[in-house]
């Protein structure tokens, strides 16, 4: 179905995100059930070494921030940095960067800003997700081909993105045999699928040995193909990603724990991204401007 034209144009602080003409009705008005958390907090910073099959390919971050405001409502900023290295570079140089804000109470997503730089390919993707009302605004922008689209849809319930689902299941009271049923948003879609916690494993990565939790993941009957996701989250109370896999078009990528700290925030986010509460340094000054210029100017015609 071809919505009205959708404007979208810069409003205040990044708390506050774009103005957005809803043409998805609100339902629920209410927001998911809290979730308590007290396995990962702010300033938290984990290095990872990604291999493809057994080529080391890459290196990954994953940080915690916090003290940030998302439409009223008090959110963690979790960012995820992941660039080639090596023999990688030279054959396919690739580099991607994420920041998703995740409700403190409920550790469900608010906003995703996401950047994937490929050869010849060069994306930024930018999604609010109304939990409250059940339904999402995705834009996307194709820096490669001076495109951009936007979409509105419905949640079918509490929703995380490719990023915030690995702490919502950190923050779980995992145990083996336990079945795990979240929905994912990713590329427009949400894919509902359940994670199995099959057994503990004792394993070996950069950082050390881990006794581990093992879940494996499967679409819920009926939901959409979902790539396959394996997590190893440390057995004890901060349920660290140890090792993450997921299957690529050739093969797997495997990200394993090399490293971690418990950084000061300022240091780890606002220093180098314009203070806090500024503008999330993710998007190339000309490629944001030409995204609003589009929205506000051009309207986009929306589809659900």
């Amino acid at each position: 179905m071809v919505l009205a034209a959708l404007p979208l144009c810069p409003t205040g602080g990044a708390g506050e995100g774009p103005r957005i003409a809803w043409q998805v009705a609100c339902r629920g008005a209410s927001w998911p059930e809290s979730r308590p958390n007290r396995a990962f907090s702010r300033g938290e910073r984990l290095d990872y070494s990604v291999s493809w099959g057994a080529i080391p390919s890459g290196k990954a971050v994953l940080e915690v921030a916090g003290g940030e405001t998302v439409d009223g409502r008090p959110a963690y900023r979790l960012e995820m940095e992941l660039r080639s290295i090596g023999l990688m570079s030279l054959v396919f140089t690739f580099s991607d960067r994420t920041i998703s804000w995740l409700d403190r109470s409920s550790l469900t997503t608010l906003r995703l800003l996401r950047r994937t730089r490929e050869p010849r390919y060069a994306r930024e993707e930018f999604a609010v997700l109304d939990q409250s009302c059940r339904r999402y605004y995705r834009s996307e922008t194709r820096a490669d081909q001076r495109a951009a689209t936007a979409t509105q849809g419905r949640l079918p319930g509490p929703t995380h993105d490719p990023l915030g689902y690995v702490y919502y299941l950190r923050a779980l009271p995992l145990a083996v045999g336990g079945r795990y049923g979240l929905n994912i948003f990713s590329g427009g879609r949400v894919r509902a699928v359940v994670f199995t916690a099959r057994r503990r494993e004792d394993i070996s990565v950069p950082a050390g040995r881990f006794d581990c939790i093992f879940l494996e993941s499967e679409p819920r009957p009926g939901g959409a193909a979902i790539e396959d996701l394996r997590l190893w989250l440390s057995a004890d109370a901060r349920r660290l990603p140890v090792r993450l896999r997921f299957r690529a078009p050739v093969g797997h990528i495997t990200a394993e724990l090399a490293g971690r700290r418990h950084a000061p925030v300022k240091q780890a986010f606002h220093a180098r991204n314009g203070g806090a509460g500024g503008p999330p340094a993710i998007m190339p000054a000309w490629n944001i401007a030409f995204f609003w210029r589009q929205s506000c100017e051009k309207p986009l015609s929306v589809r659900c």
